[in-house]
């Protein structure tokens, strides 16, 4: 890692942890989508860029972890990635697509990733020609499979200098900003272990282990992958407007991608802009000074704001202020 004269840290690479998340989106609501995804995270998106060869177009940010895509042809190209995404938008309809985990060495992490029961696809070149090659001196990904509707790919992503950058205020701590943090899913309790296995095993990172009070929110997480799995009480208290939203989801959806949380750097400015913006947000989440609170939370985070800033494409985008310590994920120089 390197400061930057801002106090921030440069990024080269994710290890194991969420290197970014792409989104599905009907040819007719990309634009739509596209500009609600730039409003809420507060980013700008590039392009349009026409991949022919894949039958697709994409807007994207690599310093976010953020990409919109959507099937250009119609009818695609037989075996092309615009027939899977018609196919995809036809049984599912818009959403979370994918989400990429950064490696170390993809070779090793597939090798690794069949001891696990996996069938992954043969690695591809995600650079050569690419629009984002301005972003990155090489990529490699490979998908391992799917969870919750959710595809998973593991990424040997490396960025160019000052493309990717954390902040790093407090001395021990970093804290993701203007990039995305975590990714959680919603499931019930009935599904929770089997679908916790589910995401250990595309990750290969163990979840932490969930609360098991009555009544409480289970929530099952890597700190150091940035995936979490949430399934709310059979019934929430009156005064719990966290779990009667998660209730209501799981209710309107079912199993399925509940929120994506994009690192922000001050969440007093990031809930004015939503305000403004039209949106009615949350009451602030404050875990670290919930008393009900794992404890080992303190131990990994320094700082723990979050707030619903609205919905996207089905899901919550949710802001997060999470100020780290410094050895909770790894990130390589």
């Amino acid at each position: 890692m390197t400061y930057l004269s801002d106090g921030r840290l440069d990024m080269t690479q994710f290890l194991n942890h969420v290197d970014h998340a792409v989104w599905l989106s009907e040819p007719g609501t990309f634009d739509q989508h596209r500009e609600e995804l730039e409003l809420l995270a507060g980013v700008s998106l590039e392009g349009p860029h026409l991949l022919d060869d894949l039958a697709c177009k994409i807007v994207f940010s690599a310093s976010a972890g953020l990409a919109l895509v959507t099937p250009t042809d119609d009818p695609a190209p037989t075996g092309s990635i615009g027939e899977h995404l018609r196919t995809r938008l036809a049984e599912r309809g818009e959403g979370l697509l994918a989400v990429c985990i950064g490696v170390a060495d993809l070779t090793t992490a597939l090798t690794e990733a069949r001891s696990r029961g996996l069938a992954p696809s043969e690695p591809q070149d995600w650079a050569l020609g690419r629009p984002w090659a301005s972003a990155v001196d090489s990529a490699a990904v490979a998908v391992v499979g799917s969870v919750l509707d959710t595809v998973f790919y593991l990424g040997e992503i490396h960025y160019k200098p000052g493309v990717v950058t954390t902040q790093a205020d407090t001395p021990g701590y970093h804290q993701n900003v203007n990039h995305i943090d975590h990714v959680a899913w919603l499931t019930t309790a009935e599904l929770f272990a089997e679908h916790r296995a589910q995401l250990e095993q595309l990750s290969g990172v163990p979840l932490y282990d969930p609360a098991d009070d009555e009544g409480e929110i289970q929530v099952s997480l890597s700190w150091t992958s940035g995936l979490e799995l949430l399934a709310p009480p059979a019934q929430a208290a009156a005064d719990d407007w966290l779990s009667s939203m998660l209730l209501a989801d799981l209710e309107r959806q079912g199993p399925a991608h509940q929120a994506a949380i994009f690192g922000v750097p001050d969440m007093g400015v990031a809930r004015d802009r939503a305000t403004a913006a039209g949106h009615q947000i949350s009451p602030l989440i404050d875990p670290l000074n919930d008393p009900h609170q794992d404890p080992s939370w303190r131990d990994k985070t320094g700082v723990f704001f979050e707030t619903v800033a609205g919905h996207f494409m089905g899901a919550q985008f949710v802001f997060g202020e999470i100020t780290y310590r410094d050895d909770v994920f790894v990130v390589k120089d």
